[in-house]
């Protein structure tokens, strides 16, 4: 996927988002009812019903209803009452964990923050008096930092390397640009768990919510849910911690649930009932790099049972031939072919080459050397007689192997019904064949299935890990808008409320009438609340610039 198809797809989504809305305007022209002027000119709210609102703004969509309120209030009721008084203090109890594990995740990312920040920094200061004492060090001015897989789903490897402590998800930089829908995916279905644990808190504490939703955002979705900010404030401290932490409490969750899912391998039991495990025969083509030449030669679904004379199937588990052959820095043939060497013909070895020919450098010592055609020797299955030495081949042919500077690979190959295999010749780095062939060891039951499924649900599965501890971290960062700007300023004034009301249930009945909750004038107190969240966005702001430069500065 390139950044073309990328604006295309998203050009795409926005024209039929404004083409919709263009419909939905159109047929509520002649409505009888008036118009509000000042909205028109800030908004475009294209739908609107009784539960449900639509609005439009730019590369903006807000998407906010109201119907899940009711069922909220009756969960609401349902747990206050006399009935469910059990059930709510153990849910209460359960939710308390929350404000614990977030105050250990809070002081986390901010030693994270200032971690990463300090190693970053040094980096990047250890790189630049490298370069500046050592010009032919610098950075180059395109450094080419693109990977075409640098998450490797079945084996968990990455190929891309970095010296930043911080390594981002950067689709088209640190990860594929194809990963980028899975990853958006990951992320929005990570903050609907994070704002049904919001919901689910504030129902144990009988705090109504005005509305949930979703919104779009250029290419970003989002998920939101809103509760009355007076009612929120009435809460004493601990029952407002509780739903001000239960968001980020329940990624947390999330994670250790996908975690201890992981370990069981139920995952492999399902996919095993649709897909068999090829891994004694060798390894799967799941999909081939777009540019790649291998592409019309190796079809989704294809076995590649050896990469020269090694075999890639086997009885081990842990044991990758494909990754190990593919990345050594020397890929020796144990035998050699029977051919017979052209006399006078080593042009090609000695670098001024024939289109077409190989260098070929026979076995025996002292070696003879000669240009041939290797298609016609190795690309061929079983074509040329194998040999270790010239006594096993007629009187008129050499036992010859291609030269190592030749850089050929053959690949075999067997096709989707696990018949005729074939060789392949690549003329090339091995490391790219490793970049441009995704592999693995499933290959479907039924020819329906497509055999990319199981390794794109692992892919979403890690992107989902990854994206529920994130949340869970960044989400409790003292930042504006966020969660931890508001358990900060709840820690702030339970450090300040009576030790006798810090574990009351009630209301403050005077925070309710004024719409707020009474604040004391303690300087101490404000000034940490100023000066926490802009230390964090100091933090922040240089671990994002430190850390991108580190990436480019190689």
């Amino acid at each position: 996927m390139s950044l073309g198809t990328v604006f295309l797809v998203l050009t795409l989504i926005w024209a039929a988002i404004y083409a919709l809305s263009y419909v939905l305007k159109s047929s509520r022209t002649h409505s009888l009812l008036p118009s509000t002027a000042t909205a028109r000119h800030t908004q475009r709210r294209i739908w609107t019903e009784s539960t449900t609102t639509v609005v439009l703004k730019g590369l903006h969509l807000r998407v906010h209803t109201t119907a899940w309120n009711l069922s909220h209030d009756l969960l609401s009721t349902s747990l206050a009452s006399s009935q469910k008084a059990r059930l709510r203090r153990v849910l209460k109890q359960f939710y308390d964990l929350g404000p614990v594990v977030s105050l250990m995740g809070m002081l986390i990312a901010l030693g994270f923050l200032a971690t990463a920040g300090s190693t970053s920094v040094m980096s990047l200061a250890h790189k630049v008096w490298v370069s500046a004492s050592d010009p032919s060090t610098a950075p180059p001015e395109a450094p080419n930092i693109l990977t075409k897989r640098s998450i490797d789903p079945f084996r968990g490897t990455q190929s891309h390397r970095s010296d930043s402590f911080i390594k981002p998800i950067i689709p088209g930089v640190t990860v594929p640009l194809s990963h980028l829908p899975v990853i958006l995916a990951a992320v929005f279905l990570g903050q609907i768990v994070h704002e049904l644990g919001h919901a689910i808190a504030a129902a144990i504490e009988s705090l109504p919510i005005l509305s949930v939703g979703a919104s779009f955002t250029l290419f970003f979705p989002s998920a939101f849910v809103t509760l009355s900010t007076a009612a929120l404030d009435s809460l004493i401290p601990r029952a407002r911690a509780r739903v001000v932490t239960a968001g980020p409490f329940h990624n947390l969750l999330l994670w250790c649930i996908l975690v201890a899912v992981g370990y069981t391998h139920v995952g492999n039991i399902f996919w095993s009932i649709m897909y068999r495990d090829v891994s004694v025969l060798g390894r799967v083509v799941v999909s081939v790099d777009t540019q790649s030449p291998l592409r019309r030669y190796l079809p989704s679904g294809s076995v590649i049972t050896a990469l020269d004379d090694t075999l890639l199937g086997s009885q081990n588990a842990s044991y990758d031939g494909w990754f190990s052959y593919l990345n050594q820095d020397r890929h020796d043939q144990s035998l050699g072919w029977c051919a017979a060497l052209p006399e006078n013909s080593n042009s090609c070895c000695s670098g001024s080459g024939t289109p077409g020919l190989s260098c070929f450098v026979s076995l025996k010592s002292p070696s003879i050397r000669g240009c041939l055609d290797p298609v016609s020797i190795l690309s061929h299955f079983n074509s040329a007689k194998r040999c270790a030495a010239d006594t096993e081949c007629l009187t008129t042919q050499q036992c010859i192997k291609p030269h190592a500077s030749e850089q050929l690979l053959r690949i075999t190959v067997q096709g989707t019904s696990l018949e005729n295999p074939d060789v392949i010749l690549w003329r090339g780095p091995a490391e790219e064949v490793w970049e441009e062939v995704q592999v693995g060891i499933l290959s479907p039951r039924i020819p329906l299935l497509p055999v990319s499924l199981p390794y794109s649900m692992e892919i979403f599965w890690e992107y989902l890990l990854m994206a529920s501890l994130s949340l869970f971290f960044f989400n409790l960062l003292p930042l504006p808008y966020l969660d931890g700007s508001q358990f900060l300023d709840t820690i702030l004034e339970a450090s300040l409320q009576d030790p006798r009301r810090i574990n009351s249930d009630e209301y403050e009945l005077e925070a309710v009438e004024e719409r707020r909750r009474p604040r004391r004038n303690v300087w101490w107190k404000e000034v940490l609340r100023w000066l926490i969240p802009e230390l964090t966005i100091g933090l922040l702001a240089v671990c994002t610039l430190v850390g991108t430069l580190n990436i480019y500065w190689h």
